[in-house]
């Protein structure tokens, strides 16, 4: 990881691959994304994005690089968009930067450390599960560098009994008619990255007003989490810091899935040999 790290370093004016940083690392790249991730509490991408700008709130006090130029250098398409970014680091413009007493934020480099953790048990399954199309409601989240989302918890606060109700009358029984909790991983316009986050359940046919999504037939490890939403997000962390490193699996870029019924949650997350 380390090794990754200092690639990044060395590469923060090029286009980095993180298929390059996976390879590094001797990890897939889906595996390598979501470990970070969860090791560092911020996505790769969003990482990437400050030690540039750190980078480039230096050029600006040490030199007189012009804006374009930096803009250019750290893979903007054009000053609005880097002045938009650099604004939302360091909370100032890059002109204003260049001031004497002006604010700037520095996000160091990254170095990770070996520490002993685990014995404590997981309970999982491996399951083969067929093909199926969950449809339901839908929003595009923007996960923040601590790798939460505003944007999925006003999505969920937004949902009412009613639009349960109809889900629950649409499901054709699969996981007991429970609704799932769907999140599949992509980077925005901006290269932040985003989930397409779902609520919704198996059904045999999509009504026209719903979103659906199909998630293809694989093995998948099935995890058991007794307790409150902070025993399933602890649990998350332990599936890809814990679990996978002490297994013969790896995570693939499925679309992972939760399921919750009186205070008991499933995540389900695709896996494939390593």
């Amino acid at each position: 990881m380390n090794q990754a790290m200092q690639y990044i370093e060395d590469h923060l004016g090029e286009e980095i691959d993180s298929k390059e940083l996976a390879k590094i690392a001797l990890t897939s790249e889906t595996y390598f994304k979501r470990l970070f991730s969860f090791l560092s509490g911020m996505p790769l991408s969003d990482y990437i994005r400050k030690r540039r700008l750190t980078q480039a709130a230096f050029e600006l006090k040490q030199t007189d690089v012009k804006v374009i130029d930096l803009a250019l250098k750290y893979g903007y398409t054009s000053p609005d968009a880097f002045t938009k970014a650099f604004q939302q680091v360091h909370g100032v413009t890059p002109t204003a930067a260049r001031e004497l007493n002006s604010h700037l934020k520095s996000y160091p480099m990254l170095t990770f450390r070996l520490t002993i953790q685990g014995g404590k048990p997981m309970n999982y399954r491996l399951v083969e599960k067929e093909t199926f199309t969950a449809a339901g409601y839908k929003t595009e989240a923007v996960v923040n560098s601590e790798g939460e989302s505003e944007d999925i918890l006003s999505f969920l606060g937004s949902l009412t009994d009613e639009h349960f109700t109809k889900l629950k009358n649409i499901s054709n029984g699969y996981f007991d008619g429970n609704p799932l909790y769907i999140s599949s991983d992509h980077e925005n316009e901006e290269n932040q990255t985003s989930q397409n986050f779902y609520v919704g359940v198996p059904v045999d046919t999509v009504p026209e007003e719903l979103d659906s999504i199909t998630i293809s037939n694989q093995t998948w490890a099935v995890f058991t989490i007794e307790g409150e939403w902070e025993a399933v997000n602890d649990a998350w962390t332990r599936i890809y810091t814990e679990w996978f490193p002490s297994s013969k699996y790896e995570p693939t870029s499925s679309p992972e899935f939760m399921t919750s019924k009186d205070n008991q949650s499933e995540v389900w997350v695709a896996v494939k040999e390593s």
